[in-house]
């Protein structure tokens, strides 16, 4: 009965200015905070009646998530390959990393030196909870590694380790520039190549 309904309702032209339908939406915490904002002042402009839900987004939810239908599009960093058939796949932008840090808490300014950046310790975002990343498997191929000292889960605790401790973070470039004008943190370009 649901699919038929799901049918006939389908059938019936979308109008935003009467439509009541709750939408979901899966945004990274590093975009939550972004895009949500912008999104409820459109629904709000011109679909007043519509409610939003917002679902955490990462790329290991990201398949079950849909295929439960607990979202009808989610936005999160996940390489087009990494995507089954079954689902479409609109890649928006392609994101680079950037470094982010407090001058204070560094007592240094300016751009960052590799040696600095090495033995500078780390915050790293770790949604598996592991103290390595692609980039560290890169710095070993050319027999380097750097000081992560600290992995956490949700990007919204890196400003604030970043502020409190003298630690750098290699963070979307998006994020990091959103993080750094509220948290008065620096933003360089990463002396290495991040992956």
């Amino acid at each position: 009965l649901l699919d038929i309904d799901q049918a006939v309702r389908a059938s019936i032209p979308f109008d935003p200015a009467t439509t009541e339908r709750i939408f979901r939406f899966g945004a990274p915490d590093d975009l939550e905070g972004i895009l949500v904002p912008r999104l409820i002042a459109r629904l709000q402009a011109e679909a007043p009646k519509a409610r939003l839900v917002v679902r955490h987004s990462d790329f290991r939810s990201l398949l079950r998530v849909l295929d439960d239908d607990e979202a009808d599009i989610m936005l999160s960093a996940t390489p087009e390959s990494g995507i089954e058939n079954r689902h479409r796949v609109n890649p928006v932008y392609r994101e680079t990393f950037k470094v982010l840090y407090d001058a204070k808490q560094l007592g240094f300014e300016g751009p960052l030196s590799r040696e600095q950046y090495l033995t500078t310790p780390q915050a790293l975002l770790s949604l598996d909870g592991t103290l390595k990343s692609g980039l560290d498997r890169t710095l070993a191929k050319a027999d380097q590694k750097r000081d992560v000292q600290v992995a956490v889960t949700h990007f919204p605790t890196i400003p604030h380790i970043l502020k409190s401790r003298a630690m750098l973070d290699n963070v979307q470039g998006t994020a990091a520039a959103w993080f750094a004008r509220p948290h008065k943190l620096e933003v360089l370009e990463p002396t290495v190549e991040v992956p």
